[in-house]
């Protein structure tokens, strides 16, 4: 009797400390995802009452596609680039908005919480990748600590989670395609990861199957099962990132690096990338990647999309791309001259500190990658924000070849490399930093979200800097125009003109458009006929400035005229219900 009692006293005890050791793991995981939760929602708080600005106009004030889910099945047809207000094919972006305009209608403040929450899971995904890379890094070392992972993880989320950097895209209503396909990026490769965990072991590369492919192994109906569940899931996400915004098409690129570092003890290189891209899994992705690349260049290609490198060179190109890739890597750093629109110059000449600095500070993140070769974690978030950067280094001609939102997902590999560094500081020091740069970058992004406020705050704060682009300034004169201050608005049009012809863009034809617009508010008409004429030589189909001309030449009694360009308005668009109401 003695000692069954014992025996159940010993049970007992043992019962509660395998309880007490799950709570502390329950509490290991639950704290920081509450940490970096609150952490994003405090710092973001305050752009939940912002207005709809900037592309906001076209993409959702503007846009009746999305304010009525008769016209869903325009997602899938050409004339979605028409309608959509974007510029390529995203359609999950804009399904995204159809269901946002049914919940919120027109109030800002839904459509800003939407992205707020974006944001917030995001940087849950981040920390639950970090912690996957490192499980997966640390199964070929001989021991690790998982407090200090959880440690990495969550320090590499708050600085995702609060860099100013990433402000723009979580502000920017309309720039929420980066939200949704880092979501979904994040999402392909944690199935990745769990697939590699849970069904194949230590495939792909392991001491014990150095003689193996990936393909070979035998498992079990069950383990079948949640292969094809996860290696089905991982393909789908990454298709949906695709449908979100083109850039995610790094994603094979960046598993492959990763597998190739982590990988690469046990074989050599060339083996280890033989292995790799015969394994079931990256096939699967690069046939995703072509049939989405045959999707997006031949079955919904937008044929307006012709933009061409800067200057028509691409000697040109590499020159300018390099100076703008030094300007993100010291935004990066210093976060003070953010702006929504950079005024970018091309440079010509190779033989120019705007081009050899930032030479010279990639070759020396490159030799400091070589001599971390033996530290593959550091190695590939290096490598992660350069290969991510690719996309948006203007290979293919983009519209702006330079925009903070562009960081938003390349900005990981550098947070994760910040938080690998501070991880070797001394303790009292460590803390210090870490704290000193989570303080730094919440106030510098809280202000940030202020200048998004509505169009005004906007485009003067961003008129301040010397960054500013020629955009800023026409977008300021509007507003200014809106104001009722005209005069105002033509000198910042003059800016506009001046800016746009430093980097040799000389069809601004919006910009004489909105002169006309602050000449008729001057009661100049006249000049306002001369301005309107000169922006509709630059863009015949322009049917605004057409309307426009024609209102000018009704107030001076030209009936002929202002009919003539009230059916040239017409012939543009048949359906413009402007043009009718003013004949």
């Amino acid at each position: 009797h003695n000692l069954s009692v014992n025996v159940r006293k010993v049970n007992y005890n043992e019962q509660k400390s395998m309880t007490k050791t799950h709570r502390k793991k329950l509490y290991l995981q639950i704290i920081p995802i509450i940490v970096i939760v609150a952490l994003s929602v405090i710092t973001y708080l305050n752009c939940l009452p912002n207005q709809f600005v900037y592309d906001d106009t076209s993409t959702l004030v503007e846009n009746k596609l999305v304010k009525d889910w008769g016209n869903f099945l325009t997602l899938f047809t050409h004339d979605y680039f028409k309608l959509s207000g974007e510029l390529t094919y995203r359609p999950l972006v804009t399904l995204s908005y159809f269901i946002d305009y049914s919940i919120w209608h027109m109030n800002p403040m839904g459509y800003h919480l939407v992205n707020v929450v974006l944001h917030v899971v995001n940087v849950v995904l981040v920390y639950f990748l970090v912690l996957l890379l490192l499980r997966q890094y640390n199964k070929t070392q001989e021991s690790h600590n998982q407090i200090s992972d959880i440690g990495l993880a969550l320090l590499t989320c708050m600085l995702f989670a609060v860099h100013p950097v990433v402000s723009e895209v979580v502000n920017m209503i309309s720039y929420r395609e980066d939200l949704i396909a880092t979501a979904f990026l994040i999402a392909s490769f944690l199935l990745f990861l769990l697939y590699k965990e849970r069904v194949v072991a230590q495939i792909p590369f392991s001491p014990s199957f150095k003689n193996r492919d990936v393909g070979e192994f035998s498992v079990s109906p069950f383990h079948r099962k949640r292969t094809i569940s996860l290696s089905a899931g991982a393909m789908a996400t990454y298709f949906f990132a695709l449908l979100s915004k083109e850039s995610a098409i790094v994603l094979p690129a960046l598993i492959f690096s990763f597998e190739l570092l982590i990988s690469g003890k046990y074989f050599t290189l060339k083996k280890t990338a033989q292995k790799i891209v015969r394994a079931p899994f990256f096939l699967g992705y690069i046939g995703v990647s072509i049939v989405y690349l045959i999707l997006r260049f031949f079955i919904l290609h937008n044929p307006s999309e012709k933009i061409v490198y800067p200057d028509g060179s691409i000697f040109v190109n590499m020159l300018t791309m390099t100076k703008v890739l030094g300007r993100y890597i010291t935004s990066i750093f210093l976060p003070f001259n953010l702006n929504a629109d950079y005024h970018v110059l091309y440079l010509k000449t190779p033989f120019t500190l705007s081009f050899l600095f930032p030479l010279f500070m990639l070759i020396s993140i490159a030799i400091i990658a070589i001599r971390w070769w033996k530290k593959p974690v550091i190695l590939f978030a290096i490598l992660w924000f350069f290969i991510s950067m690719l996309p948006v280094m203007n290979i293919i001609p983009l519209a702006n070849i330079m925009a903070d939102r562009y960081l938003y997902f390349p900005i990981l590999g550098f947070c994760l490399l910040l938080s690998i560094a501070v991880t070797y500081l001394r303790a009292v020091i460590k803390y210090s930093v870490i704290i000193s740069l989570l303080i730094f970058y919440i106030v510098i992004t809280v202000t940030r979200n202020n200048v998004w406020r509505d169009e005004f705050t906007l485009w003067y704060k961003s008129s301040q800097s010397p960054l500013c682009s020629f955009t800023t300034y026409n977008n300021l004169g509007t507003q200014y125009n809106k104001k009722g201050y005209p005069d105002t608005a033509l000198k910042c049009y003059q800016k506009a003109l001046q800016k746009a012809q430093e980097v040799g863009f000389t069809q601004y034809a919006t910009v004489y458009y909105n002169a006309g617009n602050a000449y008729e508010k001057k009661n100049m008409p006249y000049e306002a006929v001369t301005v309107y004429k000169k922006a509709i030589q630059l863009k015949p189909d322009y049917q605004q400035a057409h309307n426009n001309l024609g209102k000018v030449y009704f107030t001076l009694s030209q009936y002929d005229d202002a009919l003539t360009e009230y059916h040239n308005a017409l012939k543009i668009d048949p359906d413009f219900p402007y043009a009718y109401n003013n004949m």
